[in-house]
């Protein structure tokens, strides 16, 4: 994932109509029709977003809620998963209107590439809206369990949310490893090739863009070491 978030120009020509047949729910309503129920790709067949829509969403037969949540946990995004699967399923019932899907790619790499499209289009979402500094509705807020684990209000949970889904791969696998999987320095150090000494100093620099009241050296540095023993 690239470090910078894409330009507008390209999320329109990336995600087309998508992103207004969501929030708009009058677009293409359709009805499921009767009869047995349709599995796997089946499930997939039509060209009406909103009626396969209806179909995702009854009752998942997809297995999209967990496969979004093992696709951000592979991917080492921080994201409301709830949130990441209701867009993914708007956007693999879009892209299977749009493309008249039928089987080819297998369902597997197609329903991956629906929930990598809709990660992307949440980024783009949440750098827009901090861009304009826009207000976060506390009745409907992704940025809660940030907001609560670094004791922070919910536009800065936001930024630096951003800040980590936009690092490096490389860099964002095993700073997830420590931070939300509670993973020791040791293991993620050999899991992911970085030294001891290089992991600690990358857990501190995102440590201290979250608690933004610990500035002081001797702060962060007591953070490390309850972090680390807290993974004994």
């Amino acid at each position: 994932m690239a470090k910078v978030p894409p330009s507008s120009g390209d999320f329109a020509r990336l995600f087309e109509g998508a992103l207004e047949f969501e929030l708009d729910p009058a677009a293409s309503v359709g009805v499921v029709p009767a009869g047995k129920e349709r599995r796997g790709a089946a499930v997939l067949h039509g060209d009406s977003p909103r009626l396969l829509l209806d179909r995702v969403a009854d009752g998942d037969p997809l297995g999209l809620l967990e496969r979004t949540s093992q696709r951000l946990s592979f991917q080492a995004l921080l994201m409301d998963w709830h949130r990441a699967t209701r867009r993914a399923m708007t956007y693999v019932a879009y892209l299977a209107a749009r493309d008249r899907y039928c089987g080819d790619p297998p369902l597997s790499e197609f329903l991956d590439r629906g929930i990598d499209v809709a990660i992307e289009s949440l980024i783009e979402e949440d750098w827009s809206a901090d861009r304009r500094n826009e207000p976060i509705d506390p009745e409907n807020d992704p940025y809660g369990s940030i907001s609560l684990a670094a004791d922070v209000d919910p536009a800065h949970a936001r930024r630096v949310t951003l800040e980590f889904n936009l690092q490096p791969i490389a860099l964002r696998r095993p700073l997830y490893c420590v931070l939300v999987d509670n993973k020791s320095f040791e293991e993620a150090s050999e899991r992911f090739g970085y030294g001891l000494d290089e992991l600690r100093g990358h857990v501190r620099v995102m440590l201290e863009r979250m608690l933004r009241g610990a500035n002081t050296d001797a702060q962060l540095d007591s953070l490390l070491e309850d972090l680390e023993r807290g993974q004994a």
